[in-house]
C-alpha cells in the first residue's frame, strides 16, 4: 500500500472491552510514518499488530484528553526497553505548546528524566498553522479547532490535514462541532472523523462526499450500530482496520 492508514485504537473516551483509545497509523511506501496520539492501549494494540514505536519515526499529539494522550509513557517505556536501530534517527514527538510545556515534568514522575526523555525523542512543539515533513514525502498541515475553546487548564486542541502526492485527507481529531468539520475539510479527498461529539447526520452533511470516510472516537451509544452499514456510505472503524486512501 502506498498510502496507506491503520487504525491503533478506535474507542471513545469511555473505556471499551474491544477498543483501545485513539490512536492512528499512517504509512507510505509501506513503511510507518506518522502516528496520531497515543491513548491508553496504544502500546498494547501495536504489539497484536506485530509493530514496534521504534518502527515509527512521528508522533503527534492533538491535545491533552487521557484518551489521546494518557498512553504516551507506556509508548516510551517501549521505546527504552525496544529503541530504535543505531542508524535509525531519533522519533520526533511533535507536541501542542501547552504540552511542550507541561509534558516533561509530568513524564519526570514516571522516571523519564530531561535526560532519558531526549535519548528516547526529539520533542518539538507545533501551533495552528504549521506544516510538519513526514517521511515519504508528505506533510501534516496543522489547523486549529474549537474542542478546547473554553478551557484554560488543557490549552488548544487540534485538526490535521495528511497531504501526500495528489491526494490530502482530514483527520478531525476531537471537534466541538461541524464549523470544524468544514473549516477542516476544506480541499480534502478523504477523512477520519471522530462520532463522539459530532453527530451523524453533521457528518454526512459535511463529509460525506469524501472517500473514504471513516467513523472512529466511537462512543457505546453508537456501538450497536457498527455491525450495520455507516450511513452514506461511511466506514465505521475497528481496532486494526487497514486502508488505503
Amino acid at each position: 500500500m502506498s498510502r496507506a492508514v491503520r487504525i491503533i485504537g478506535s474507542g471513545s473516551a469511555l473505556a471499551s472491552a474491544t477498543r483501545a483509545h485513539t490512536s492512528t497509523l499512517f504509512s507510505f511506501g509501506g513503511r510507518p510514518a506518522l502516528l496520531i496520539d497515543v491513548g491508553d492501549g496504544t502500546s498494547h494494540a501495536l504489539a497484536r499488530l506485530g509493530l514496534l514505536p521504534a518502527e515509527i519515526p512521528v508522533v503527534v499529539l492533538s491535545h491533552l484528553h487521557p484518551d489521546h494522550a494518557a498512553g504516551l509513557p507506556g509508548y516510551l517505556q517501549q521505546l527504552r526497553l525496544a529503541p530504535p536501530p543505531s542508524t535509525a534517527q531519533t522519533p520526533r514527538l511533535w507536541l501542542p505548546p501547552l504540552a511542550a510545556e507541561r509534558l516533561p515534568a509530568a513524564l519526570a514522575t514516571f522516571g523519564f528524566s530531561e535526560e532519558k526523555l531526549g535519548r528516547l525523542v526529539r520533542r518539538e512543539c507545533y501551533g495552528a498553522g504549521s506544516t510538519i515533513t513526514l517521511p515519504g514525502d508528505a506533510r501534516l498541515k496543522v489547523l486549529a479547532n474549537e474542542h478546547l475553546a473554553d478551557s484554560t487548564l488543557l490549552g488548544e486542541s487540534f485538526s490535521f490535514q495528511i497531504v501526500h502526492e495528489h491526494r490530502r485527507l482530514y483527520y478531525s481529531a476531537d471537534v466541538a462541532g461541524p464549523r470544524d468539520l468544514e473549516r477542516g475539510s476544506m480541499g480534502c479527498d478523504a477523512a477520519i472523523v471522530e462520532c463522539t461529539h459530532v453527530g451523524l447526520p453533521d457528518i454526512v452533511d459535511h463529509l460525506g462526499h469524501l472517500r473514504p470516510c471513516v467513523l472512529t472516537h466511537i462512543p457505546p451509544e453508537l456501538e450497536a450500530r457498527t455491525t450495520e452499514d455507516a450511513p452514506s456510505g461511511l466506514r465505521w472503524a475497528r481496532d486494526g482496520l487497514e486502508f488505503e486512501w
